[in-house]
């Protein structure tokens, strides 16, 4: 009506400024309609056509940004310029905007942009620490395939000599009751276990 005065808040200040941000972006206004009445009808409605719908070219966050700035519901818009315009400065410095829910990939994607020479030298660290563990194990590994051959070599060795110590003691032990027999003058007994005991070794 008129001579009367519309009463201005911080929300409506973001609404006006989130439309600023739209028409930079886009080049278009966020509401279009044949009549004032069509432009409320659609405000009131939040019929706003994404930033990116229009130019897939546009920021995500900076979109974010808009549509939070843009809400029907003016809790849900930022609540004070500052606040929108410290969004703003997160998503200028590389950082995620606090409208933007963004998943991890995207947190290591801003992280690469803002630091790329560090990001390399984590890259290239994380690398080198890799090669080093799989020397190590590659190391290891013939090491271990290196003692296992020198301890069946032992055994075998080990086995041969036990082998050989208990043929010598048999042969001490037939020589020994040869020796007995002669002591007790069984020349011709001693003589057929010399026989004996030299077919069965043959």
């Amino acid at each position: 009506a008129q001579g009367s005065q519309t009463k201005k808040t911080p929300h409506s200040d973001i609404y006006s400024l989130g439309a600023i941000l739209y028409s930079i972006l886009t080049h278009k206004v966020p509401i279009d309609g044949q009549s004032l009445d069509e432009v409320i009808k659609k405000t009131i409605q939040g019929q706003i056509i994404p930033p990116r719908s229009i130019d897939k070219s546009i920021s995500s966050s900076l979109e974010a940004i808009c549509l939070k700035a843009l809400s029907t519901s003016p809790e849900k818009r930022y609540q004070s310029t500052s606040e929108l315009i410290s969004d703003i400065e997160l998503y200028l410095n590389g950082f995620a905007p606090k409208a933007e829910k963004i998943n991890l990939l995207k947190k290591i994607q801003l992280f690469i942009r803002r630091r790329p020479l560090l990001f390399i030298v984590i890259l290239t660290s994380i690398s080198l620490i890799a090669l080093i563990s799989l020397s190590t194990s590659y190391i290891f590994s013939k090491q271990k395939e290196q003692l296992e051959y020198q301890k069946a070599e032992i055994n075998t060795q080990k086995y041969k000599i036990e082998k050989h110590l208990n043929q010598v003691k048999k042969s001490q032990e037939k020589l020994q009751t040869i020796a007995t027999l002669a002591a007790k003058g069984a020349f011709e007994t001693a003589y057929e276990k010399y026989l004996s005991y030299h077919l069965k070794d043959a």
